[in-house]
């Protein structure tokens, strides 16, 4: 059996040095990869509000294009201007239109409920429609609106806003027939 001397050292274990520079080291890494995580969670949902509003977009562009291209009569704006309202007509229907309401885009057919274009994730803060001049039988109608995130909590990843132009050619119906080639 051996005896311990005085001078000898018992290095099984750890310094107090040691255990704080460890939980140091631990704790630096741990909050290197919480704010990264954090900022790649921000970048998703900045992601999320810009394709949100660009889908959006896409879907009120294309009921526009359905509603307006058919139209026989535009009623307003009259021709050359531009106004925050479009009237249209197809010729034995009901006057229909497109107007602005607070954040919302409301498509109305004269007797029946007005159906808002946007959800409300997102908020219209402009609309405009500009009838262009009539050429034959064409007629354009420019379009123009801005789409932004809706951001109750305001928070900076859900800030988006985004401005959209079309044009919108309606074909007048001149009674002769289409010929295919």
């Amino acid at each position: 059996m051996k005896l311990f001397t005085k001078t000898e050292k018992n290095k099984s274990g750890m310094t107090l040095i040691e255990i704080l520079l460890y939980l140091s080291i631990s704790a630096g890494v741990l909050l290197t990869i919480s704010v990264f995580i954090t900022a790649v969670l921000r970048a998703r949902v900045k992601n999320e509000s810009i394709t949100l509003v660009n889908e959006e977009a896409v879907q009120i562009i294309s009921q526009f294009e359905r509603e307006i291209a058919d139209a026989d009569i535009i009623t307003q704006p009259t021709e050359g201007t531009s106004a925050a309202t479009l009237g249209f007509q197809v010729v034995g229907d009901p006057v229909e239109t497109i107007t602005l309401q607070t954040d919302t885009i409301v498509y109305t057919l004269t007797g029946n409920p007005e159906i808002d274009l946007n959800s409300t994730n997102t908020n219209v803060t402009s609309l405009s429609f500009t009838r262009m001049n009539t050429i034959s039988d064409n007629e354009s109608i420019k379009i123009e609106f801005t789409l932004e995130r809706n951001n109750i909590n305001n928070l900076n990843e859900y800030e988006y806003s985004k401005t959209f132009y079309t044009t919108i050619n309606i074909n007048r119906k001149t009674g002769e027939p289409e010929t295919y080639i």
